[in-house]
């Protein structure tokens, strides 16, 4: 990645992208239950909205993730710091 496009505008793109079908999926699954439906059922389409619209958040942001990803120099260049796990795999 170049100093040109530091990481949070690539961050931003990939949000403004990402939350749109997500938030669709949210919406069409908050939508659906009628108010005579069991509670169990809604309980079951909540959570397969929501598993549905992680995978969806995931994928369109994983697109950028080649973008978002780059080498400890260029994240030194860019933070001006390293950064580590914090299990003792700190960078030297």
């Amino acid at each position: 990645m170049s100093p040109t496009r530091p990481t949070f505008v690539v961050d931003a793109l990939a949000n403004t992208i990402a939350w749109p079908p997500t938030m669709a999926v949210i919406f069409i699954g908050a939508t659906t239950p009628e108010s005579g439906w069991p509670t169990v059922a809604v309980a079951a389409l909540a959570a397969i909205t929501g598993i549905a619209a992680g995978t969806v958040l995931g994928i369109v942001t994983g697109w950028f993730l080649p973008t978002l990803d780059g080498s400890v120099g260029e994240n030194v260049e860019l933070t001006g710091h390293r950064t580590g796990s914090g299990n003792g795999s700190e960078l030297p």
